[in-house]
């Protein structure tokens, strides 16, 4: 079960939130938990397992580690206890996340899930340990944080402690209920209509043989595939802020984009706001501490967060080039705005490198086992199959490129927002329709 299928909108929302709703605030936590356990015992009984194991380590750890705070004799047993704690979080992101290592065993304990709980366990041990929150003694407390369900997918990831206060007490209302249902319908439909169709399309293109996969279908197929990954994320990022605003948790905001965006830093933080905060505290921040330069500190988080998404030599490869061209830039520009002749130049440039980027991925998955860099060639042996291909491909990517873009984020700033507030619930009920329709299918 995940936040974008029909048992999660019609069986378990409904109920979890009627049961949400009638449950004292104090005791909302223990709601948060029992729905994370549900999630995670439908993904299988390993996924559950995983999920309480990790935890109950966190909970005895993080209490260990902040009691230990100012002893000066137990110190290495203090750094000791959080390494591994983190070791064992980066050992259930690479064997139990679908996008960590692909092996054969491993497939029975890979789950959305368990994509974004390393982060969160990372998150909360790191807190504790630099003394930045309380250890959590409320196991229900930890454990709503550790699974909380919004966080399927690809995000957002959610630093404990912005949010630890919000799931003490967590305080819903009707204005953050529609709030949330906006959002979420918002990313469903994005995620059903568009994302969905969009990874059918890369799929079909990957099992087509080489002899008909060249030239333009190819590169129509790395438009597909940039398109369908922004589209992912983003209608992730929202659903799961949607989710998180329904149940009253204080996320902070998760969507800032601007269409003339100049620095490709602004632009890789703006395409996922969540994690790219948590990559900043987590990875950036104590590398500067440890003394390793900003220029250094910053391309080791952007290639960690190209890895995340996918750890595979084409994800490599786009966060190696994501991290030459920050620090190009920023050598480059020095703390410099670009002049304003220049701005729709190096706006275009940063779009094209994020593009380029991403398309690492697809070429990877394109070359591999098949005829190599030579399907990028001209003249495929049946330009039916490309006509074909490109009359289906058109529309979905038009609109995934459209949602991965920050032209319709700049458009409806500019609106008459009093209008816009007035057809929104019939938007919603139509996106609804729609998605539900797409799920059916």
């Amino acid at each position: 079960m995940q936040t974008y299928d029909m048992l999660f909108l019609f069986a378990f929302l409904p109920v979890y939130m009627g049961l949400f709703a009638i449950t004292p605030p104090k005791r909302r936590a223990w709601t948060i938990a029992l729905g994370n356990l549900v999630i995670a015992a439908s993904c299988g009984l390993r996924c559950a397992a995983v999920y309480v194991i990790c935890t109950a380590v966190c909970y005895f750890s993080g209490i260990a580690i902040y009691n230990m705070r100012n002893n000066e004799q137990r110190k290495t047993w203090r750094k000791a206890l959080a390494a591994g704690n983190i070791l064992l979080a980066a050992a259930v992101l690479l064997l139990c996340s679908p996008r960590g290592v692909a092996m054969p065993a491993l497939m029975p304990f890979k789950t959305a899930l368990l994509a974004v709980l390393p982060l969160n366990m990372i998150s909360y041990i790191i807190d504790v340990t630099r003394c930045d929150c309380e250890a959590q003694t409320n196991v229900a407390q930890l454990a709503a944080y550790i699974g909380f369900f919004p966080t399927a997918g690809y995000g957002p990831v959610y630093r404990y402690k912005t949010v630890q206060s919000s799931f003490a007490e967590p305080k819903p209302d009707a204005g953050k209920l529609s709030e949330g249902i906006r959002y979420y319908i918002m990313g469903l439909a994005a995620y059903v209509v568009v994302a969905v169709r969009l990874a059918e399309l890369h799929q079909e293109l990957l099992a087509t043989s080489a002899s008909q996969l060249r030239g333009g279908a190819v590169w129509m197929g790395t438009l597909v595939y940039y398109a369908g990954f922004g589209t992912s994320v983003i209608a992730s990022v929202f659903m799961g802020h949607g989710l998180a605003v329904m149940q009253g948790i204080r996320t902070g905001h998760c969507f800032r984009r601007r269409f003339m965006q100049p620095v490709v830093e602004r632009r890789l933080r703006e395409f996922n706001l969540p994690l790219c905060r948590w990559l900043r505290d987590y990875v950036t921040m104590p590398l500067r501490r440890a003394g390793i330069a900003a220029p250094a500190a910053t391309a080791a988080a952007i290639l960690l967060g190209a890895l995340w998404y996918d750890l595979s030599v084409g994800w490599l490869a786009a966060g190696l080039l994501l991290a030459a061209a920050v620090t190009v830039q920023g050598k480059l520009a020095k703390g410099q705005k670009p002049a304003e002749p220049f701005i729709v130049i190096v706006s275009a440039a940063a779009k094209v490198i994020t593009f380029a980027a991403v398309a690492c991925g697809a070429v990877w998955e394109y070359i591999s086992g098949k005829a190599g860099l030579a399907l990028f060639g001209s003249g495929s042996t049946d330009d039916s199959f490309f006509y074909t291909f490109f009359g289906e491909a058109v529309l979905p990517t038009v609109l995934g490129l459209v949602i991965t873009g920050s032209l319709l984020h700049s458009l409806i700033n500019r609106m008459n927002l009093r209008w816009f507030k007035l057809v929104l619930p019939l938007t919603e009920l139509v996106f609804l329709a729609i998605a539900t329709a797409y799920m059916v299918r």
